[in-house]
């Protein structure tokens, strides 16, 4: 029994450009492009309607009071946040820029996924130095 472990530290792993099908070649310049020149931030944008309470404000009428949130999960606890009007299309887009890196991210994944199912797992990351793939079977023993 051969079992593969794959280890991928900086600068020892590397896929030639040639070695990867177009579809992963543009996903990988469109998520380079994201990462080196967008920012982005993860989190979820939430409205919120509330009565505040005073006597005679619009929202005892049933005209509540309106306020965005963005809210994140971190550590097991949830983080929310106060986006202020003025902030909102921007907090829109750096959300929305968040999304196209995970789902770039995601697309790039399951080339790699197909890559292993159908080749031996030793020819299935052949761009990648001899180094960085090692056996452990010798380890198993």
């Amino acid at each position: 029994m051969f079992c593969y472990l794959l280890y991928i530290t900086d600068g020892e792993s590397s896929i030639y450009r040639t070695q990867m099908s177009k579809q992963e070649r543009e996903n990988r310049s469109r998520l380079k492009r994201y990462i080196s020149y967008k920012e982005f931030i993860r989190g979820t944008l939430s409205i919120r309607e509330r009565v505040c309470g005073k006597p005679n404000c619009k929202c005892q009428r049933g005209e509540k009071h309106v306020s965005l949130f963005l809210t994140r999960s971190k550590g097991g606890r949830i983080e929310q946040l106060y986006i202020p009007r003025e902030k909102e299309q921007l907090v829109r887009r750096l959300v929305k820029n968040y999304r196209d890196v995970r789902d770039l991210l995601e697309k790039i994944s399951s080339i790699n996924w197909e890559k292993l199912k159908s080749k031996p797992f030793s020819d299935a990351f052949s761009g990648m130095q001899r180094d960085s793939i090692s056996s452990a079977n010798s380890s198993l023993r």
